[in-house]
């Protein structure tokens, strides 16, 4: 990087740093304090999860949308983007247990639900069933297969 490029810089970290992980979970080192017990933050690289329980309806749904708009905020006041492209919500149940129909809402977004979530390369749905991920590995072994079946002729 030139000077010119360092000068455009004002805040956060360079892509391609080998440092660049450990630099950016420094940055964002403050986040969970944010996040009121029991409920708590999940950070990963560049993916922010947040765990949100309560048994109450009413009290959830004003937790969780009182604590998106606490994190959307945090994000601002840190010059970084929420992508609201790749925010999505889960709401983990027993299979008997019925859906609450949550709506997070902030700025006019509402966020969008799913049934299933990949958090830390595995899938994991919302009765907490391994289905969907043994279906997704399941079908890569297949190529594998596929591909060293074919193979076998040509390589010894």
């Amino acid at each position: 990087m030139n000077s010119s490029e360092w000068e455009l810089l004002k805040a956060g970290v360079p892509q391609g740093l080998v440092l660049g992980p450990l630099l950016f979970l420094t940055y964002i080192n403050d986040l969970p304090s944010i996040v009121d017990k029991p409920n708590s933050t999940v950070l990963f690289a560049d993916d922010t999860s947040l765990i949100i329980t309560d048994t109450n309806t009413q009290k959830f749904n004003t937790t969780i949308n009182q604590l998106f708009y606490n994190v959307s905020n945090w994000f601002n006041s840190n010059l970084l983007t929420l992508n609201y492209n790749k925010t999505h919500y889960v709401e983990y149940r027993t299979k008997n247990y019925y859906q609450i129909q949550t709506k997070v809402r902030y700025e006019g977004n509402i966020t969008p639900t799913h049934t299933a979530t990949k958090f830390l390369g595995l899938i994991i749905n919302e009765t907490l069933t391994w289905n969907q991920h043994i279906h997704f590995i399941a079908t890569k072994l297949c190529s594998a297969c596929f591909a060293l079946r074919n193979l076998k002729h040509t390589v010894p």
